[in-house]
């Protein structure tokens, strides 16, 4: 038995695909006493076939072109296509004809959360989404962001495509941010003065610790407390008073304030500072209060 493909050129110009079989036929002694020959037209199916050539090199062209390490896997996960930034990572990666290392590239404190959620989402056939570190070719080591989402794809049946976008410089600027985070509270905490952030319907969002020790509560339970809360009517209504006014101007006031506090009534200048969003509203205001209480009893004393 013989197969075979052939193509011939109609009158017309058009072009023909044909599969030819030919199969010996035997007399019953065994015998060769003929062939039988079998032509199937199949110009469709290469013309699909065509078509999907020319769709995959337009896909692989576009992939290649891409800023982003792009890739697929089969329905059960197992990698089979990377784009030709995979050369900017660890060759380790490679193994030949048995596929791809990816593995390997994961640094090892992110492996375990990276197979977790990927064989999560393989399983429960859900969008992918994993940060973690992967080994480069100059043996750095560089933030990524993995995504992946499994498509029904006519011809191969489920697939998974996938990017994996280089974050590094976002990882950076956010622990950096986490640093400063840290050192700007650890400041807040430690100046001697009270410093408070309150909702523009002055209930209290934060106070540091200068301002848990003279109210005599924690930050915990002071937290979504209004003044109302904290101080009596009198003294609240004022504070309320002076709020509204430095939100009304939308910019910083430095307003002469009293409160009572252990039995005395304490004077603070209190600079007031409405934080406001991208369309120039508040939507908070920071309070900073020195207690000036012993250069007033001077003041006054002077005067006398």
């Amino acid at each position: 038995r013989w197969r075979g493909e052939n193509r011939h050129i109609r009158h017309d110009g058009s072009t023909l695909h044909v599969e030819s079989l030919v199969t010996v036929l035997r007399n019953e002694a065994g015998n060769a006493i003929g062939l039988l020959a079998t032509i199937r037209d199949i110009t469709d199916r290469k013309q699909v076939e065509h078509h999907l050539r020319a769709s995959e090199l337009r896909y692989r062209r576009l992939a290649d072109n891409m800023p982003q390490l792009v890739w697929t896997a089969n329905a059960t996960g197992i990698v089979d296509y990377y784009n030709i930034h995979i050369h900017d990572f660890d060759p380790a990666v490679w193994q030949g004809a048995t596929g791809f290392d990816w593995e390997s590239l994961i640094h090892t404190e992110d492996l375990v959360l990276t197979l977790t959620t990927w064989q999560q989402a393989v399983n429960q056939r859900q969008p992918y989404s994993c940060e973690h570190r992967l080994h480069m070719a100059d043996g750095s080591w560089r933030w990524h962001l993995s995504r992946a989402l499994l498509v029904q794809d006519p011809v191969q049946g489920f697939k998974w495509y996938g990017t994996a976008t280089d974050i590094h410089e976002r990882k950076l600027v956010e622990e950096a941010l986490r640093e400063n985070e840290a050192q700007l509270q650890t400041i807040l905490q430690n100046v001697p003065v009270s410093v408070y952030l309150l909702t523009t319907d002055q209930h209290y969002l934060y106070v540091n610790r200068h301002y848990e020790d003279l109210a005599g509560i924690p930050n915990a339970e002071i937290q979504g407390k209004s003044i109302y809360d904290m101080f009596d009517p009198a003294t609240a209504t004022t504070l309320v008073a002076n709020d509204h006014r430095a939100l009304a101007a939308k910019v910083p006031l430095v307003l002469e304030e009293f409160a009572p506090q252990h039995g005395e009534i304490l004077t603070y200048a209190s600079i007031k500072t409405p934080l406001l969003n991208a369309d120039g509203e508040p939507y908070a205001l920071l309070g900073i209060s020195p207690d000036k209480t012993e250069g007033k009893v001077i003041e006054e004393a002077l005067r006398a």
